[in-house]
């Protein structure tokens, strides 16, 4: 879905029933300490023709966000826009008693290259397909969510790791998801098929980060990893998983809404 905040809009995913994941960039600008974005709404499925709106699943509007305290400090390894942790989590306050998740679904995630075989059809890079969604501005005006499809493989940028794939996404585009083993569907296989060791599981891995400034050449865009890394060394956080995605949803989950005595995960935001 697209998410509307104070500086203009980003993509951004359900991961839980009440929890969305996005870029770190789409919460505050690198290394501004405690100043962060403010008025975050999110719409799933946003779609405009430009004169009418659609909301079909509603609007949600934020409850909490925990960001990585190495991306506020400005001391996340990488250089540039290339960095270990540009992502975050944010817990959406209910509508009527119902979560976004419980009327749109959501989607699983994944960490410590997660679908992502060697090969050397791919130059010996960690490869997975991967479906990229967001609302890039030059596409539609961000009007109309776009899929990208194509390989995705794993690489290190200025000390950052990364996953890089061919896109014309641009801004707008910023915090959407990235999708190993995307379907609607599992089909039912005949004739010995499978989906594979590595496709038994729809999962987030990544969110768009950053890209070339020229939409035209080269089309890239890159995503930080989910996975455990220098500053996110842990195989487990709690019960979320491992490295960064892991530590954020435990941390989001072990907190509590202002003038609550239960956290967010005891009501029901982090199934």
């Amino acid at each position: 879905g697209r998410l509307n905040f104070d500086q203009g809009y980003c993509s951004a995913s359900l991961i839980r029933r009440g929890v969305i994941v996005t870029a770190a960039h789409c919460v505050q600008d690198f290394g501004s300490g405690a100043s962060i974005f403010s008025g975050f709404e999110f719409v799933p499925a946003f779609w405009s023709n430009g004169t009418s709106i659609s909301r079909p699943y509603g609007s949600y509007r934020w409850a909490a966000l925990v960001r990585p305290s190495s991306w506020a400090n400005g001391l996340d390894t990488g250089s540039g826009s290339a960095r270990n942790n540009d992502l975050a989590v944010i817990a959406l306050a209910p509508v009527g008693g119902v979560f976004a998740g419980d009327r749109a679904g959501y989607l699983g995630y994944g960490w410590n290259n997660y679908s992502f075989v060697l090969s050397s059809r791919t130059g010996n890079r960690f490869t997975a397909e991967i479906n990229t969604l967001g609302y890039p501005y030059l596409l539609d005006r961000g009007l109309v969510m776009q899929m990208t499809t194509g390989p995705g493989s794993l690489v290190t940028v200025g000390g950052a790791l990364n996953i890089e794939q061919g896109s014309s996404f641009t801004a707008g585009s910023s915090g959407g998801p990235w999708v190993a083993n995307f379907n609607f569907a599992y089909p039912a296989y005949a004739g010995g098929a499978s989906p594979g060791a590595t496709a038994n599981r729809l999962a987030v891995v990544g969110v768009t980060s950053w890209g070339a400034v020229d939409p035209n050449t080269p089309k890239d865009n890159f995503s930080s990893q989910f996975r455990q890394n220098a500053q996110y060394p842990n195989a487990a956080y709690g019960t979320y998983g491992g490295g960064n995605i892991g530590s954020l949803l435990n941390t989001l989950c072990a907190a509590r809404p202002v003038g609550s005595g239960l956290t967010f995960a005891q009501l029901g935001y982090c199934r």
